[in-house]
């Protein structure tokens, strides 16, 4: 499924003032140990604490007025389902989430907290798809899935624009990127770094890396190893 550059430029205009634009920190003891300067990018600071919430909103935020009235269903045990539940109540929408029995607690309360109705399923019996599909079906809400939809990655792809533009207010060029990989991961990473490219002088060489790191540990960041010649 193709996305450009240009798809996340214009999702990043949709969630400006919207998202929060997560900080990249630092750790000086880090820095000592792998002999580089690296920064994190905190993306456990976005709103439900996850990137998923950007690309909720992209997707809900772009509905036609009819879509809007039907609302939205979606299938997740977390993340994805709070993002939507948010962007959802953000943006005055019905929302309902297909979410597992055997899903966290705090992320079933989150869910139903931001106000989205959850249909729970046997994950061993029944079919989370077949379930969205039904309810989409009898309902008219527009089914949104986690990925394999442009407008959800284009918004989770700017979670790596910040990152990047973050690094070049400071004057630094990333040689090494590290990114969590997964279903839902934000592989935007390389395409925007290359893209992007020309529009500022290149200090050194980029790798990207898909590094399995846990969600879970690492609290959803994109991790940036950077050189530059001239900075300490």
């Amino acid at each position: 499924m193709p996305i450009t550059l240009q798809d996340i430029i214009d999702a990043a205009s949709r969630l400006e003032g919207v998202a929060v634009r997560t900080p990249l920190l630092t750790s000086p003891e880090l820095d000592r140990r792998l002999g580089a300067r690296v920064f994190l990018k905190a993306e456990n600071l976005q709103h439900v604490g996850a990137f998923k919430f950007r690309g909720a909103y992209n997707r809900l935020v772009q509905l036609t007025a009819e879509e809007h009235a039907r609302g939205v269903v979606a299938f997740s045990s977390g993340n994805h389902a709070q993002g939507i539940a948010y962007a959802a109540r953000l943006l005055g929408m019905k929302a309902t989430i297909v979410m597992p029995t055997d899903a966290p607690l705090i992320k079933r309360e989150g869910t139903e907290a931001l106000g989205a109705a959850v249909r729970a399923y046997d994950r061993k019996t029944e079919s989370r798809e077949e379930i969205a599909a039904e309810i989409a079906d009898y309902s008219g809400a527009v089914l949104v899935p986690a990925f394999d939809d442009v407008a959800v990655m284009a918004g989770q792809g700017t979670c790596a624009l910040e990152m990047v533009q973050q690094l070049r207010e400071r004057g630094w060029e990333p040689d090494l990127v590290l990114s969590p990989v997964g279903p839902t991961a934000d592989v935007s990473v390389p395409e925007i770094v290359h893209d992007t490219a020309g529009q500022v002088p290149q200090t050194g060489l980029l790798a990207f890396v898909r590094a399995e790191l846990s969600e879970k540990k690492l609290g959803s960041v994109v991790t940036s190893v950077t050189h530059h010649p001239d900075k300490s």
